[in-house]
């Protein structure tokens, strides 16, 4: 991204950071989840392994996230405002429909991580993120604005081309994610962001882990959603999407990172049981699925350029000539 587009997120950012601070106070309606396709595990149900106090889907931390739905919450009363927040509620549950030209080739969405509309405990939720942009990007090695994030999200882990900073799709989905974190104060994490981690002394080293251990556990655990083949099914917002191939998320994504990726995996997967899998299973999973080919992303050359990269970056030729996990 160029200069004059930087400053451009900057601007949308901050703007979107003082609504935050004026919309109306919301109720305590929550999103409506997707629905999965016939046969397929319902969103909602916990694993006890993931409910204890303070874990992603405790009881503490899901009292504590009120979720919000455009359709029945009070928007704020200025037209185009609410409009594009409705907008951005749009493409986050259904991408490929609403900016189908930044993601041609992606069945993807945003709520394909962050689930129930970036609301779920235990699924990366984004309420209350919003106010807590500018914050330092250790990949790019340098602040990012909300919108910077948002833009690479298309680019990475939907596999698409950044629209632009001042773009209706852009301006829409920081605007969603804004009203959906209206009332967290700036500079200080809402409890449930950033619990998808496994703890450091249970992580694996990545030279032990097997991808054909976790190709097992993806046939007992994944496969009856996702597919044998790891392609899932449908479109839209009730899709379950694919893990590897094309149409998935590619090498440069966060979620192409083995241990971000596990984390996930481990607390807000399968749908029918989050927070089943071990930690072990979980990284075990997470190793088969980045056994995989996916989309190349074109620039990885120029990320971490000046830090240290992260052991777990597999799809890196900086750091591992050959995937590792190919073996």
């Amino acid at each position: 991204m160029n200069v004059r587009n930087l400053h451009r997120g900057t601007l949308i950012s901050a703007s979107l950071l003082l609504v935050s601070i004026v919309l109306p106070a919301c109720g305590a309606t929550r999103l409506p989840s997707p629905l999965p396709p016939t046969g397929a595990p319902t969103i909602g149900a916990m694993g006890t392994e993931a409910a204890h106090a303070g874990s992603p889907g405790s009881a503490t931390m899901s009292k504590a996230l009120v979720a919000k739905d455009v359709d029945k919450d009070p928007l704020p009363g200025n037209t185009q405002l609410a409009d594009s927040i409705r907008l951005g509620a749009q493409i986050f549950n259904d991408t490929p429909t609403y900016a189908k030209q930044y993601v041609p080739t992606s069945t993807l969405t945003c709520a394909s991580c962050h689930a129930n509309g970036g609301q779920k405990v235990g699924a990366l939720p984004l309420a209350g993120v919003a106010p807590q942009f500018p914050e330092y990007n250790t990949r790019a090695n340098r602040i990012f604005t909300l919108t910077d994030r948002i833009l690479d999200c298309f680019a990475r882990s939907m596999s698409g081309t950044r629209p632009p900073a001042d773009s209706k799709e852009a301006v829409a989905v920081a605007a969603y994610i804004t009203w959906i974190s209206q009332g967290q104060p700036a500079g200080q994490n809402p409890p449930w962001r950033g619990q998808n981690k496994i703890a450091d002394a249970n992580l694996i080293p990545i030279a032990q882990l097997d991808a054909t251990k976790g190709e097992h556990v993806y046939a007992q655990n994944c496969a009856m959603c996702h597919q044998a083949n790891g392609q899932g099914t449908g479109t839209g917002p009730n899709a379950i999407p694919p893990l590897w191939g094309d149409k998935s998320f590619n090498d440069g994504a966060g979620a192409a990172r083995l241990y971000t990726l596990a984390g996930f995996i481990r607390y807000a997967m399968p749908l029918s049981a989050p927070g089943s899998l071990n930690d072990n299973d979980a990284q075990q999973v997470a190793a088969y699925l980045l056994s995989q080919n996916r989309p190349a992303y074109p620039t990885k050359d120029q990320d971490y350029v000046g830090v240290k990269m992260p052991v777990d970056a597999v799809y890196y030729p900086q750091q591992y000539p050959q995937n590792p996990l190919r073996k």
